[in-house]
């Protein structure tokens, strides 16, 4: 009788881990984001004339809000969407005009993309994590003087190639989560024909904070 007791515990042992690995809880992430960002690159450069302007000569920085929501097929791993607005801080000088002649200029910076994310340490109250992203961008810069209406100086708009994004999330509620992040996009932009035409790739470095709650389906 004691061998068989033993016998049952030891196969009790075995199969609990087994059952609870084997449950799949899935979970729509709801997310929101903002930071700081700094650009570099080429905002655009034209083949015909060899003129070409760096990001920063466009957007000194840019204040990005942004919504996430993805599916949590398991507690490691997520597959979503996410929607990005930048309120994009034009660059003072002669590229732009901005800030000359009582020149005032405003811009905006738009994202939305795919993303995964992949959490190493799920169950823990420390749970750093990986992530990995593609969208579509758009950004105008437009400018208004005296009493001027407001004119377009910059319409870019093309593909998020990637977005390599790092964090660490804290934990106080299984589903709850705070952390920061960093993340490093390449995208290839186009302008439109009113604002001179031509292309360029250029690079986003963001540094900010997330919060993040878990819905169980």
């Amino acid at each position: 009788m004691v061998g068989s007791l033993r016998t049952w515990m030891l196969a009790a042992a075995l199969v609990a881990p087994a059952a609870s690995f084997g449950q799949t809880d899935i979970a729509l992430e709801l997310g929101v984001r903002t930071g700081y960002s700094l650009p570099f690159g080429t905002a655009v450069s034209q083949g015909t004339s060899g003129v070409s302007v760096d990001m920063k000569d466009v957007f000194s920085s840019r204040a990005p809000l942004w919504v996430d929501a993805s599916l949590r097929f398991s507690p490691s791993l997520s597959l979503g969407a996410y929607l990005q607005y930048g309120f994009a801080t034009p660059a003072s000088g002669a590229t732009t005009g901005c800030g000359v002649g009582g020149t005032a200029c405003s811009g905006h910076d738009v994202v939305i993309g795919l993303a995964a994310a992949y959490h190493l340490l799920p169950d823990s109250l420390v749970d750093p994590w990986l992530g990995l992203g593609a969208g579509y961008e758009t950004s105008s810069l437009s400018s208004t003087s005296g009493t001027q209406a407001a004119s377009t100086l910059s319409s870019l708009s093309g593909w998020q190639l990637v977005n390599l994004e790092a964090g660490v999330d804290l934990k106080p509620m299984s589903q709850l989560g705070l952390g920061a992040f960093v993340s490093l996009s390449a995208d290839q932009l186009s302008a439109s024909a009113v604002t001179g035409g031509g292309s360029g790739t250029h690079a986003w470095l963001t540094l900010g904070v997330r919060g993040y709650y878990d819905l169980k389906l």
